[in-house]
């Protein structure tokens, strides 16, 4: 079983290598599928490699993290969450944050991804 596990985690890093982190700014009631979203405007999204993933096979689902991220906000606006947008454009995973925030413009936010695969 932990074979197994080992090339879930692994084929996950496969897709997330290129996905890229980003923020909306809409209250979504993360209910939509597709997940229907209205992303920040100004900031730089942040590219994932496939080796930054830590995946948690001891867990169902498995948990995985990526160290922390900063982005800098290019103008004021209300930030809602962030999702992980797939190198084809697809959404892989979006998180509503607990509370809404007005980042500034020139804010640095930082984001520590997490995603969960159910095995």
């Amino acid at each position: 079983m932990k074979a197994g596990r080992a090339r879930i985690a692994n084929a996950a890093n496969w897709i997330l290598e290129g996905a890229e982190l980003c923020l909306f700014v809409n209250d979504s009631d993360m209910s939509d599928n597709p997940f229907s979203y209205e992303e920040a405007k100004g900031y730089v999204t942040k590219r994932f490699s496939n080796v930054g993933w830590r995946w948690n096979e001891d867990t169902n689902p498995m948990i995985g993290e990526y160290e922390p991220q900063h982005t800098k906000v290019g103008q004021t606006q209300d930030v809602y969450g962030y999702f992980i947008r797939g190198a084809d454009g697809s959404i892989l995973h979006a998180e509503k944050f607990a509370q809404v925030f007005e980042a500034m413009a020139g804010d640095s936010v930082m984001i520590h991804p997490r995603m969960s695969i159910k095995v």
